[in-house]
This record gives structure tokens, C-alpha cells and sequence, in this order.
């Protein structure tokens, strides 16, 4: 062991600890006890006078941690040596967490396949994500830890991707290729930030920006063979100005049921189910949907029963509703019988066919939701919820990747759901 030189000598501030010197290192040691074992420990400082204050006053602020009991040995000194940082976990009773720098991607790969990929439910989308995993984003993250992956190194990513063989070998790929190939990645590292509860900046911010462009008749191109499945153009979100002219076309019974869907999620069958009693305590209780004429208690899954706050902009849409029915149901049809999807379709399908914009399925209301909660900031695990998915990857899987091109329209969109909607809710029914 080599030999120690104690900067304070003075044996009755062994509880405090001391500052030593090792003979041969050129950095101040701390030397101290804690759960009743010795830890002798770098400062990372230089051996100076300054740095010998220094040194005793960042361990005099540690002892203070340990006496109050908000003292974490990985916290403080996250550089020692598994061995310690393992020993002290246990003894404290907690887990170490790793730190977005010291988790090698490739590494984390390895554990992801074993733990995370087998729990997608499409074997297609399992395939179609090891075949992206394997041929592009691991030759080219092999050996980068978490932390380095940022919005500049995710752009030299996206550029450099090509062909990898076959007659369009070294050519640049499609959007649409592209988009699937980040998808996995994107997948993988929210599910390590999850994992190990880190809090970076989200390095896919705004990463569409740097896809290839659409092609000229604005539809996705043809995929190639084990490509992901595209997502359908007409369910693309709507800008602003688009919902807009939709609007100034449908019919004026159906105005509010559709400026209601846009501004909750909701879609037509679950708009069907709703009743006065739905409306409580300041929340709207999404319980119930109305298919094919059958009324069904829950929705296509459990987490579907949601419970969406009712702000300003949506009690103005309820306040037309209700005073237009008089039973029990709330949203209706002209006629007063239950709303139904093919009713609102045939209403939609002519407003979008006068107003000139490109056509989407009424379902595209869902996904324009979701992409202008996504474009004002909404917290995507807010956002799931109020979806209501059972697992934010969906979020972040689809309705992340169609956020484009809205960035002119946030100020507008904001304005249309109103400051009340991006503050989380502070309590439900």
C-alpha cells in the first residue's frame, strides 16, 4: 500500500475525515469512514494549498450529507470503482443507475434485445427493427456511449445514410427509409432514458428537418422490401389552415364535434358514447363508444377509459353541444339518433373534398391531436396518457415521426387549445 501523508494530523478530527497525500500521485485523497467502512478516494485534485482548502471543505459538506442523511456515495463520487459504488448501493439499500456516459450503446443494445424487443407485439416490426438495428445504427453508434448521441451527431447520422447493396448501392435512401430506420433508434434511446432515469436533451428534436425530401407529388415513396410498414399519407396531421378550411366547409352541425376531436383525441364512436354524466368535476370521463349502433362500456383497450380535463377552448365546443340535445346523449346526429362514423365520414369526406385540401380520413383528427400536443410541448408521458395507450412508445413510435412542418403553425395552434391545455393536470375525477 503506498504511503500516506494526512494533511490534518490532528487525530481527534478523524470523524470528520482527512485530506491525505500518496506518495507518488499528484492529487489530494479524501479518507474518511462511512457505513462503517474506510473509502480512501481521489478529490481529482491537484496536491496545492488552494486546492488542499478546497478538498476539505467539499468533504466537510459531505460529512454534513451523511449526519442529515441525504448523503448518496454514487452521487458523490460517481468515478469509484464499481467495486465501491456496488458495496455502497447495497449498504445505502439502493441500485446504481449508470450515467448516460458511462453506458456504451452497443452494450445497451445487447440488453435491450434480451429485455425490451421481444415484448413488441408485430413480429413483422421486431424483424423490420433488428434488420435497421443490425445494418445501420449499430455499425455506425458502435463504441459511442449515450451521452454523446446529440442533435448534431443524430444529423450526420441521418446524411450519411445510403443503400448498403443491390442496384442502388451508395445511393442516398428514401424519407421514408430513412424515418424507419430512426424509428428503432429513437425507440431504444427513450428506452434507456427510462431505464435509467436520465433527463438529456432529446437529440431527435426537430430531426425530420434532415430527411431527404418528399417526393414531388408529396406521397411517400415506394418502400423496399423489408422496410417497415409505411404509415397511411391520409392520416397525416392537419396544419392549421387546412383544419380550417375543412372546417369552413362541414356542415355547421358537425363543426363542433370535429374542433371537440381535434382538441381531445377523442374519435367519432368514442364521441357517440358520451353523455351528460360524462361531464364531472371539471373532467370529461371518456367510458363509453358507440359502433355499428352497439353501445360499449371501456373502449378497444382499458387504457382507452380516460379522464380529459375540461379547459376553456373545450367547454366552449361543450356549451354548443348541450344546449342543441336535450336527452341524456350529447353528441348526436342531425337527426338526434347516435352519431355514427360513417355518418360523420360522409359529412367529412364532402368538406374536404370542397375545401380543396389534400384528402385524410376522419381518424387523421386523432393523429392531429397528438402532433400539435407534440408541436406546443405537451410532456409525451402527459400526452399517452390522454391518448390513452398503454405505453408511450406509441407516442413516440408514430405520432412522434409526424411532427413536420407545423413549426410555423405553434403560435396558432397554442392560441386554438389555449394556455389551460400544456399545464398537467393537478388532480382527476
Amino acid at each position: 500500500m503506498a504511503k500516506e501523508t494526512a494533511v490534518t494530523c490532528d487525530q481527534s478530527q478523524w470523524g470528520n475525515g482527512n485530506i491525505v497525500e500518496k506518495k507518488g500521485s499528484s492529487r489530494l485523497y479524501f479518507d474518511f469512514y462511512y457505513q462503517g467502512e474506510r473509502v480512501e478516494i481521489s478529490s481529482r485534485l491537484k496536491n496545492s494549498p488552494a486546492n488542499k482548502q478546497k478538498a476539505r471543505d467539499l468533504l466537510d459538506k459531505v460529512m454534513v450529507r451523511m449526519l442529515d442523511g441525504s448523503f448518496s456515495f454514487a452521487e458523490a463520487f460517481p468515478h469509484a470503482s464499481k467495486e465501491k459504488l456496488a458495496l455502497f448501493a447495497r449498504l445505502e439499500g439502493t441500485t446504481v443507475t449508470p450515467k448516460a456516459q458511462h453506458v456504451n450503446c452497443s452494450d445497451y443494445v445487447g440488453h435491450w434485445y434480451q429485455t425490451k424487443w421481444e415484448q413488441i407485439d408485430s413480429h413483422t416490426t421486431r424483424t423490420d427493427f433488428k434488420g435497421a438495428i443490425n445494418s445501420q445504427i449499430l455499425p455506425y453508434f458502435q463504441g459511442m456511449t449515450f451521452y454523446q448521441i446529440n442533435r448534431g451527431v443524430m444529423r450526420a447520422f441521418v446524411k450519411q445514410l445510403h443503400h448498403l447493396n443491390g442496384a442502388k448501392k451508395g445511393q442516398p435512401l428514401s424519407r421514408q427509409r430513412v424515418a424507419n430506420i430512426v424509428l428503432p433508434l429513437r425507440t431504444i434511446w427513450h428506452d434507456a432514458c427510462d431505464e435509467y432515469k436520465w433527463e438529456p436533451s432529446d437529440p431527435f428534436f426537430e430531426i425530420h428537418k434532415y430527411y431527404p425530401k418528399r417526393a414531388a407529388n408529396d406521397e411517400f415513396e415506394t418502400i423496399e422490401d423489408n422496410d417497415l410498414s409505411p404509415i397511411s399519407n391520409d392520416r397525416d396531421p392537419l396544419r392549421f389552415g387546412e383544419f380550417q378550411d375543412i372546417l369552413g366547409k362541414l356542415d355547421t352541425w358537425y363543426q363542433p364535434v370535429a374542433e371537440l376531436m381535434v382538441l381531445t383525441g377523442m374519435i367519432a364512436s368514442e364521441m357517440a358514447g358520451l353523455t351528460r354524466l360524462h361531464l364531472k368535476d371539471g373532467f370529461i370521463l371518456i367510458r363509453r363508444s358507440v359502433s355499428r349502433g352497439v353501445e360499449r362500456i371501456g373502449g378497444k383497450t382499458m387504457f382507452r377509459r380516460r379522464d380529459v380535463r375540461i379547459t376553456p377552448a373545450i367547454q366552449q365546443r361543450l356549451e354548443v353541444l348541450l344546449e342543441r340535445t336535450e336527452g341524456r346523449r350529447l353528441v348526436t346526429s342531425k337527426t338526434g339518433k347516435f352519431l355514427t362514423s360513417t355518418g360523420f365520414y360522409k359529412e367529412w369526406v364532402k368538406a374536404v373534398a370542397a375545401s380543396g385540401v389534400r384528402y385524410r380520413v376522419p381518424y387523421t383528427t386523432r393523429h392531429t391531436f397528438a402532433a400539435w400536443s407534440l408541436i406546443i410541448n405537451v410532456e409525451p408521458l402527459r400526452l399517452h396518457k390522454l391518448m390513452g395507450h398503454g405505453s408511450k412508445k406509441m407516442v413516440y413510435e408514430v405520432y412522434g415521426i409526424y411532427v413536420e412542418r407545423l413549426e410555423e403553425d405553434r403560435e396558432q395552434i397554442a392560441v386554438f387549445f389555449g394556455e389551460d391545455f400544456t399545464v398537467p393536470e393537478t388532480k382527476k375525477p
